[in-house]
């Protein structure tokens, strides 16, 4: 009686990773894949960059409005203080929006180099797969 061996299953990490792997022979289409989700992400961001500007243009006026107000009303002490504190408000807001589209912004161009090494080692994976094929068997 032999015995026999179950095939081991292979390691998550090595599945996890396989899981990413375009298809093999697809390279075009995968490109053009990942050069369409790049430009719809570029839009995206494009139009958050409009929207970040648009905001804190908005948020520098009104927190500027809110300090001249808060300084005339200052023989006030309480309303004057609450007029300032809401300045102080709304600039940590717009700072806030500020700061997470350049957290955006950077995470956009690191996907950009990312994808663009993909790209490279999927080429370079596809030429090396044609040069295999054109020898033939080794043997013969």
């Amino acid at each position: 009686m032999g015995t026999e061996r179950t095939p081991e299953p292979e390691p998550l990490g090595d599945r996890l990773l396989d899981q990413w792997e375009p298809p093999s022979g697809t390279y075009l289409s995968y490109r053009k894949e990942i050069e369409t989700m790049l430009a719809t992400q570029e839009k995206a961001l494009l139009r958050e960059r409009r929207m970040t500007r648009a905001i804190w243009i908005y948020i520098v006026l009104l927190t500027t409005v809110l300090l001249t107000g808060s300084g005339l009303l200052m023989f006030h002490k309480v309303e004057g203080t609450y007029v300032a504190v809401t300045a102080v408000f709304w600039f940590l807001f717009g700072a806030v929006f500020l700061f997470l589209h350049q957290i955006n912004q950077s995470r956009f161009e690191v996907i950009k180099e990312i994808k663009g090494v993909e790209l490279r080692l999927a080429a370079l994976e596809e030429t090396l797969a044609g040069r295999g094929e054109g020898r033939g068997s080794p043997g013969a």
